[in-house]
């Protein structure tokens, strides 16, 4: 079977794009005689669904397969797409994965707009699924993990989703797949903003998944599992040490939603970075770590040994109050000790934050004001609350009636979403008084003011964005609110 994974078109990361479909990195590193994957990428082709060159192409590759990396922020760009595919590739299956996929499966399969959905780990299921369509009846369809189909009776089935326990199982990403000169060209840099360093190659790499916490903003253990799952040190040291021997990369990204929780595992992938030797490497994690009291001075001296020079940090609210509505397990007052800690050894530390949070209120949002001025942050992360399909909150706001089921979520210095009984407007100022004074305490010199702005209707954006057709104003956001990537 001929698989073309495809990277759909995302017109607001033209400009800057903000990650590299690493997970089609892992797919594709999986897919091996006699299948054949090759990939599509229609955001650094500038290829949008309804462009003549992005039918071309699809009719130039003739997959079997069309394999897509869905993401709910870019579902308008996700249906576009596979009207076309539908249409000049009529034979060819159509399998979704990746978040969306993870949390909307059924849906999408029951409405048609794929063939087959996978959810969780795809890496290993996969493939299993091209030997199925390829010799039907040589894979038990019915035990192969994460994946949702119809019958021929049209009834929906959905296998259970079983994760991935070694990571190391998955093997090595295809980076040379992911075009890392063309994105760096472009300007990609998912790196956090606390130490600047715009002028290295950068990727991004996973050295766990999972995360255990509850926060009703992130579906990260739904699309992830709860279970911390790892890949060895070993294999991160050699995956780092790929990027800087084979892709001239300086700066290595951790994608991950927890790399600290477990500072025994931290420890030692420190420990093999460190063995390396690699002159002048930078490791960044800007998804934030957990602060934790084992992560010691002398721990911290050590991850700046193997690169760190900034930790990110998601205390997300200096509001108890809006602690408890997240259901982020947190107590604020380890975050000054912990920030005094980092600035001890010469760490920097860039601070996430959330304003807007459903049931969030004035006061809660001015203790958030207070808590930045009070703690020494080298950064801040200022964000507006997105309803993300797939977490908790997105689910309780639609069956409050204060979200439609077909809410598109926007960046985050966008506002899309008021809690009841606050202002837009009042809420907009705060974000921008917030930032501006806090880039006033550093003596920054800045030209935009009005960072956060309220997002138009998303017809009116469509039609006042440059773009074509539906896809003018198509949002990038991240999986999770102020802290991972989508």
């Amino acid at each position: 079977m001929k698989i073309l994974l495809v990277w759909p078109y995302n017109q607001h990361a033209l400009d800057i794009p903000e990650t590299i479909p690493l997970g089609l990195g892992y797919l594709a590193a999986n897919i091996r005689a006699p299948h054949e994957a090759s990939m599509l990428d229609a955001t650094i082709d500038r290829l949008a669904p309804d462009s003549p060159e992005f039918a071309e192409r699809l009719i130039q590759e003739a997959p079997d397969v069309v394999g897509i990396s869905f993401w709910s922020s870019n579902a308008r760009s996700v249906y576009a797409s596979c009207d076309v595919i539908r249409r000049v590739l009529p034979n060819a299956v159509i399998v979704f994965g990746g978040p969306h996929a993870t949390s909307y499966a059924t849906r999408e399969v029951s409405e048609g707009r794929c063939d087959y959905a996978l959810k969780g780990d795809a890496e290993l299921s996969l493939p299993q699924l091209l030997d199925e369509l390829q010799r039907p009846g040589s894979v038990d369809l019915a035990k192969l993990p994460g994946l949702v189909r119809k019958d021929t009776g049209g009834e929906i089935l959905e296998n259970e989703v079983e994760f991935t326990a070694d990571l190391d199982d998955l093997g090595m990403v295809d980076y040379d797949l992911l075009r890392l000169d063309d994105y760096f060209a472009m300007g990609y840099g998912y790196r956090g903003k606390a130490v600047l360093n715009e002028h290295l190659k950068s990727a991004m790499m996973m050295a766990t998944r999972g995360c255990p916490f509850r926060c009703t903003f992130c579906s990260a253990p739904f699309i992830s599992g709860r279970p911390l799952r790892h890949h060895s040190p070993r294999h991160v040291a050699d995956v780092i040490q790929s990027l800087y021997d084979d892709q001239d990369v300086r700066l290595v990204s951790l994608g991950d939603d927890q790399f600290t929780l477990d500072t025994t595992y931290a420890r030692e992938v420190c420990e093999a970075i460190v063995e390396r030797k690699l002159e002048g490497l930078v490791m960044v994690t800007p998804n934030g770590v957990r602060m934790r009291d084992s992560m010691t001075t002398e721990f911290l001296a050590l991850m700046m040994r193997a690169g760190w020079q900034e930790l990110t940090v998601a205390p997300e609210t200096g509001s108890e109050h809006t602690l408890e509505i997240m259901s982020k397990d947190l107590d604020l007052s380890v975050v000054k000790p912990f920030v005094e800690r980092c600035h001890e050894v010469g760490m920097k530390v860039k601070a996430n934050f959330i304003l807007g949070y459903p049931g969030e209120r004035e006061e809660d949002i001015l203790m958030t004001a207070r808590f930045i001025e009070d703690n020494n942050f080298d950064n801040i992360s200022v964000c507006f609350f997105q309803p993300l399909p797939g977490t908790p909150i997105f689910d309780d706001l639609i069956e409050r009636g204060e979200i439609q089921p077909d809410f598109v979520p926007a960046r985050y210095s966008q506002l899309t979403y008021t809690p009841l009984g606050m202002s837009a407007d009042w809420l907009c100022d705060q974000f921008n008084e917030i930032l501006n004074n806090f880039r006033d305490s550093k003596g920054w010199n800045y030209q935009n003011a009005r960072v956060g702005t309220i997002r138009q209707s998303v017809d009116e954006e469509e039609r006042n964005t440059e773009g074509s057709g539906i896809l003018g104003a198509l949002p990038h956001t991240v999986m999770t609110n102020g802290s991972a990537f989508e």
